[in-house]
């Protein structure tokens, strides 16, 4: 194996240097160990990933969005579908518990996809 294919996953901090600058140490530390655990089980990085998951350590995203952005960059969501999770994410947060609601197909992915991965009950 050549070290150009092994740089992602071995040295995550120089294939990304640019996007990780700016941020604290134990931010940059926490980046990186995601990075590596993830490349360790089969889901090496993207640069939008990196994009997110570096604006989600600098709090500039909340987790819901990180985790919908998450779905649509796996592929498991498309952003009308992200959309409208974070939309749930914001209506579970009031003290009411909205009545449930039958959601036309958005097109040829699942509304609720991906609920169950962004939401614990």
């Amino acid at each position: 194996m050549s070290e150009t294919t092994t740089a992602p996953l071995d040295h995550p901090e120089h294939e990304w240097a640019d996007l990780l600058r700016g941020l604290t140490l134990p931010q940059r530390k926490a980046v990186l160990s995601t990075l590596q655990q993830s490349a360790v089980s089969g889901w090496p990085a993207t640069r939008a990933g990196v994009e997110s998951l570096v604006a989600y350590a600098q709090g500039q995203i909340t987790a819901q969005e990180y985790a919908a952005r998450s779905l649509v960059e796996l592929g498991y969501a498309d952003v009308q579908t992200a959309r409208e999770l974070l939309a749930r994410a914001s209506a579970e947060k009031e003290p009411v518990t909205p009545a449930p609601t039958l959601h036309e197909p958005t097109g040829r992915l699942d509304p609720d996809a991906g609920y169950d991965f962004l939401f614990e009950r």
